[in-house]
């Protein structure tokens, strides 16, 4: 009996969204599978609460690892855990959130259980023979490439939050198991938590909300706080961002970023301003409902995937909108 396994990352008191997401592609992994095959959520540290969501979470079983180092966050020791889980559970394939905590994790338990990581996929399947095919983006987005790894267990998988949609059946109970993470004891942690900040947000995250309004590169450092007050004007609105405009330090939050190395979104009106285009971004834009870019060279590339485009000053129009709004 094969096992399939599933990160189930903390968000604050409950579980991060992507873990429902992935288990529900699990799910569908297990369908186009020959033999019987076993769903785990897999939870690292953790309280009653999230060990209860994840019993009604529709896995098979959910296994929770328990140590006292393991009660703050830390890549370092939540790694060795699961490195010791995998080596007595041997999983088939080990699907991870592309989060924050997921990109640290992830290749680090590939590399101590020596296998591979195929990270950002795009879309995960089985072909005949019971192989694993883990698509990934290449050259900036415009090639998709096919990782296979079957010689080398588990085969570890990373995929970003609001690709796959989470299954609305209704939830099922599964085994619920504690296991003391014995490779832990008496270790000491190269990495300390000094201090953990909560960044509270009127807005919603981006793979959740019906309206996003994305800066690029052209909208520029000064003009980057009108973003937010745009987004404010509208319910179940996020403020979303391109690589150029994290790396200038405009925008310090990483769950921001749309795109091949960021997160894929499903708003019903995407307005974009300031950006260029890049494929490694727009192939997380690819099913919006509708597209309004602002670009002041008329032959941007992203003009060629929006629904209307307005050919001019990405800070000159985010300024004029405010001036409207608060008339």
């Amino acid at each position: 009996m094969k096992k399939i396994f599933v990160y189930a990352e903390k968000s604050g008191d409950s579980i991060h969204p992507v873990y429902y997401e992935l288990l529900s592609r699990a799910n569908l992994l297990s369908e186009n599978m020959s033999e019987e095959v076993l769903l785990y959520g897999v939870l690292v540290g953790g309280n009653g609460g999230h060990l209860k969501e994840l019993a009604a979470s529709g896995a098979d079983k959910v296994i929770q690892l328990t140590h006292s180092i393991l009660d703050s966050e830390n890549p370092e020791c939540y790694s060795m855990a699961l490195e010791e889980l995998c080596r007595s559970e041997d999983p088939e394939i080990f699907l991870v959130g592309s989060t924050v905590e997921g990109t640290e994790i992830a290749p680090t338990l590939g590399v101590k259980l020596k296998t591979g990581v195929a990270a950002h996929c795009m879309d995960l399947r089985m072909d005949e023979g019971d192989v694993f095919v883990q698509v990934v983006p290449a050259f900036g987005g415009k090639v998709l490439g096919e990782i296979l790894t079957p010689s080398h267990k588990p085969q570890i998988a990373t995929v970003k939050p609001g690709l796959f949609q989470p299954d609305n059946a209704p939830s099922g109970a599964g085994e619920t198991f504690s296991v003391h993470a014995s490779s832990l004891d008496g270790y000491k942690a190269g990495i300390e938590l000094v201090e953990s900040k909560i960044n509270e947000s009127r807005l919603l995250p981006v793979e959740k909300a019906e309206i996003i309004v994305c800066g690029g590169f052209g909208v520029g450092e000064e003009g980057w706080p009108l973003l937010d007050k745009i987004a404010s004007n509208f319910d179940r609105s996020a403020v979303g961002c391109t690589r150029p405009a994290l790396d200038e330090g405009w925008t310090i939050n990483e769950n921001t970023m749309i795109g091949t190395s960021g997160k894929s979104v499903r708003p019903k009106v995407y307005l974009g301003f300031g950006i260029s285009g890049a494929a490694h971004h727009v192939c997380g834009t690819s099913d919006a409902d509708i597209v309004i870019s602002v670009n002041h060279d008329e032959n941007a590339e992203i003009f060629k995937t929006s629904d209307y485009k307005v050919v001019n000053d990405a800070g000159k129009v985010l300024s004029a909108l405010i001036e409207q709004s608060s008339r």
